[in-house]
């Protein structure tokens, strides 16, 4: 999954218990893990190298290519952050629950970098688990991973409007 994808649900589930911040943090921290275990279709990063060991000795080299992959990564955010505002606006989901749960949501993904540079715990152990939840089947069409993505938002949006 993409970081706005998310991000955005990652805030939608913190705004149903938005009286409960901590859980609306953890539950939007653990969506993510719940969504990468779907099969689905993300960008890939120049600046990630395969290990030779597996999974779990991959690296982000800091070459030429991290920069474009950090605007890559800047560009996904913004445009998470400006479906919050929207959300905010079209449906009144709480702010600061919004941006709570889509901290929490992007959180694991934004942990790797830390994991690839110090490759100590507990960054070691999340790491291990969201290389085993995340679906080893990859969507190959960017046009159907969005829709289903966009489809996966909106079937929340609908569930919190119902709760």
């Amino acid at each position: 999954m993409t970081l706005s994808t998310h991000a955005v649900s990652g805030g939608i589930i913190a705004s149903v218990v938005s009286r409960l911040p901590i859980v609306g943090f953890v539950l939007a921290f653990l969506s993510h893990f719940a969504l990468d275990a779907i099969p689905h279709w993300d960008y890939k990063l120049a600046s990630k190298k395969k290990g030779e060991s597996g999974p779990l000795t991959d690296d982000i080299v800091l070459n030429k290519d991290f920069v474009s992959d950090l605007l890559k990564i800047a560009l996904d955010l913004l445009i998470g952050i400006a479906a919050i505002i929207i959300l905010h606006y079209l449906f009144r989901f709480p702010l600061g629950s919004l941006i709570l749960g889509g901290i929490a949501g992007a959180l694991p993904d934004l942990l790797q970098f830390v994991y690839f540079k110090t490759r100590i715990e507990p960054f070691i152990s999340i790491q291990k688990f969201h290389i085993w939840i995340h679906s080893k089947k990859r969507i190959m069409s960017p046009i159907l991973g969005i829709l289903i993505q966009a489809a996966i938002v909106s079937a929340l949006v609908i569930v919190a409007r119902i709760l």
